[in-house]
């Protein structure tokens, strides 16, 4: 039987609550389910901004100034909670080069924290937002990524305790925070920078992110990378359908240091113990790890092959408009 989304009520805590995915999160959540949603982020502004957009429920919400490189205070924030979507992370690919000390203490050590603190405080399911960036990891970001990977899998038998710990893989989420969806859509912004006419990335609408990231949270048992099924484009159909919908020239620019010509969500290494469901892919844990906490394997679809952007199906110039038109 296909693992299912559980409605009933919990308590909910989500790191990296001020971000495109922690604030769409917490919105999806209380007005679909009822939980009592914790927000917990590191800003003062924007978790202050984050709690006048959602007053109305103020009964179901708490407010956390926290960060998670305190596990200390992790371990307070985190009594009472029964699942926690941990989605905080330094993200930018060229900051992480210049950065990156403060890239492994938040995207690794931060992780760390967050898995030994709901252990702790016997939260019962742990899930990670990670990135397409993990795979084949080619920057400092996806590197910290990739082992925030690990970490959340190996936290599955670090010792004895009740907490399930599994990750979620995205592609290119659409119009999430310093994407180039919302950049170019910036009425300021004059001109489509773009770069790598070859360049590939994979699509998905936030909407299918949050419905995805849900039923990975009920769905786990302890140790999964969960892989939503996605579309994919090319940066120059997408930089065309952004120059024609807002009548904006493109500018053609070298491409960064750290950025692929096309991005992997499953990666050659992987296909061996990877499963297509019908709601999405799973890889499973390797037997070495799988074994110790006597993981059961699911029922579906083996891979054959990796997963990368340029070998599924792209969208059109005519799509990717319609894509603008309504949000993703």
């Amino acid at each position: 039987m296909e693992d299912s989304i559980v409605q009933s009520s919990k308590t909910v805590l989500i790191t990296g609550s001020t971000g495109s995915f922690g604030s769409a999160l917490a919105k999806h959540l209380l007005a679909n389910t009822s939980h009592k949603i914790r927000l917990l982020a590191r800003n003062e502004a924007n978790l202050t901004s984050l709690q006048r957009e959602l007053r109305q429920y103020a009964a179901r919400t708490t407010f956390i100034l926290a960060d998670v490189r305190d596990r200390d205070r992790l371990i307070f924030a985190f009594d009472g909670v029964d699942e926690i979507y941990h989605a905080a992370a330094l993200k930018t690919v060229p900051q992480s080069y210049s950065q990156v000390n403060e890239f492994i203490k938040t995207n690794i050590y931060g992780t760390q924290n967050v898995c030994e603190a709901a252990i702790i405080a016997d939260v019962k399911r742990v899930l990670l937002v990670s990135s397409d960036k993990s795979p084949n990891a080619l920057n400092p970001y996806g590197s910290t990524k990739f082992l925030a990977e690990h970490i959340i899998v190996q936290a599955n038998h670090t010792v004895v305790h009740g907490t399930l710990f599994a990750a979620v893989r995205g592609g290119n989420v659409w119009g999430s925070r310093g994407s180039v969806m919302e950049l170019w859509a910036r009425p300021e912004i004059e001109t489509i920078d773009t770069f790598g006419e070859d360049v590939t990335r994979f699509h998905l609408p936030m909407a299918d992110w949050l419905e995805f990231c849900q039923r990975s949270m009920s769905g786990m048992r302890g140790g999964e990378v969960f892989v939503p099924h996605c579309g994919a484009w090319r940066l120059a159909d997408l930089a065309d359908a952004f120059s024609q919908h807002f009548h904006k020239p493109i500018q053609w620019f070298p491409r960064r240091p750290g950025d692929k010509t096309h991005e992997t969500l499953v990666s050659e290494y992987e296909v061996s113990r990877t499963l297509k469901l019908n709601w999405g892919s799973v890889i499973e844990p390797d037997e070495v790890i799988r074994e110790v906490w006597h993981y059961t394997s699911r029922v579906g679809i083996p891979y054959t092959a990796p997963l990368v952007s340029n070998g599924v199906r792209m969208m059109t110039v005519d799509e990717l408009r319609a894509a603008i038109v309504r949000g993703g």
